[in-house]
């Protein structure tokens, strides 16, 4: 059934969305738990790989890019014929936050003939500069030529498309107002992996030559305030924003978390990130609500969006009692 929009966001955002009504909805296949920097949270698992059905039942979405706004988590994955072949699925989480249960599907069209499987996404929330028009998505592609674009959601075009080597991931960060993306260097024989800042116009994105080197296999990465790195340290951070990433398995590494100051001074990981009776496999996205203390990590091998509750600090004991509190994080 043709729905015109089915998510709890502000009706102007609504109205520039086309979306397609699920035939299944995202399913919660196990609850389990996870120990993070030393506390342990509730973690639901919610398998995903067959939200894509309501267009055709071949694709498979396995998360590769994930954001979160408005109410919306974003979700996408390569553009093959058995993954998601240029579509992303959109769940609603501001009804019912870390309830991946109701959601929804947006195709994009193709570009220079090739389909966008968006490897990250993000939203650029200053208002002006690339992909700042309202309805729209910032999203790095890596089949083929490397590219940069901007997804429309009203039409599902790929604006002002332009080409970069070896993005892996991609998130606008507010207090610098650039975007960090994960990339791909060549270091002598090697290959290593940087978060680069780049800056914007309406239509470019250019390297700033500002960059800090990462640990191997990092795929996923999202900002969060100082507040919520601070709650999740559990120590003093002296700083507005702080980049969240995450590592996948892979060459002898672990599926990790990593949390880094914009300068690129560590402030701790996790490793290996796991969850008892875990789904295993490969994160490779991240993303978080800050508002109802969620952080959600995609994985692309399981098909799983594994959803971590963070209580506040006051929480914490209920939680190791057993019981879930789910209180949103006053800010300071």
């Amino acid at each position: 059934m043709q729905k015109k929009y089915a998510l709890g966001v502000c009706a102007a955002v609504a109205a520039v969305l086309v979306l397609a009504g699920p035939a299944s909805a995202g399913t919660l296949v196990n609850t389990t738990s996870a120990t993070l920097w030393g506390k342990t949270y509730e973690v639901s698992q919610w398998l995903v790989g067959n939200d894509l059905d309501a267009i055709d039942s071949a694709y498979n979405l396995e998360p590769e890019g994930m954001t979160l706004h408005d109410g919306i988590l974003y979700v996408a994955g390569d553009r093959d014929d058995d993954e998601t072949f240029g579509n992303l699925a959109a769940y609603d989480v501001l009804t019912t936050p870390g309830d991946l249960g109701s959601w929804t599907t947006i195709g994009t069209n193709p570009t220079g003939g090739d389909m966008w499987g968006p490897e990250g996404l993000t939203v650029n929330t200053s208002g002006a500069g690339y992909g700042a028009g309202m309805g729209q998505l910032v999203s790095v592609e890596s089949k083929g030529d490397d590219r940069v674009g901007i997804i429309d959601l009203a039409s599902g075009d790929i604006l002002d498309v332009n080409i970069i080597d070896s993005m892996d991931d991609i998130a606008y960060v507010p207090t610098r107002d650039q975007f960090g993306v994960i990339v791909e260097v060549e270091v002598g024989s090697d290959e290593e992996l940087f978060l680069t800042y780049y800056d914007h116009t309406a239509t470019t994105v250019t390297d700033s030559g500002v960059n800090f080197m990462l640990p191997p296999e990092t795929k996923g990465l999202t900002v969060v305030s100082g507040d919520f790195a601070e709650m999740m340290l559990d120590m003093p951070v002296d700083e507005d924003e702080v980049l969240l990433f995450a590592a996948k398995a892979g060459s002898g590494y672990d599926n990790r978390l990593h949390m880094y100051t914009l300068d690129g001074m560590l402030l701790g990981s996790v490793s290996p990130f796991t969850a008892a009776d875990e789904i295993a496999g490969e994160i490779e996205a991240i993303a978080v609500d800050e508002v109802n203390n969620l952080i959600y990590i995609g994985d692309e091998e399981a098909k799983v969006i594994h959803v971590v509750q963070v209580p506040e600090p006051g929480a914490l004991a209920l939680l190791l009692g057993g019981v879930v509190a789910g209180f949103a994080r006053r800010r300071r």
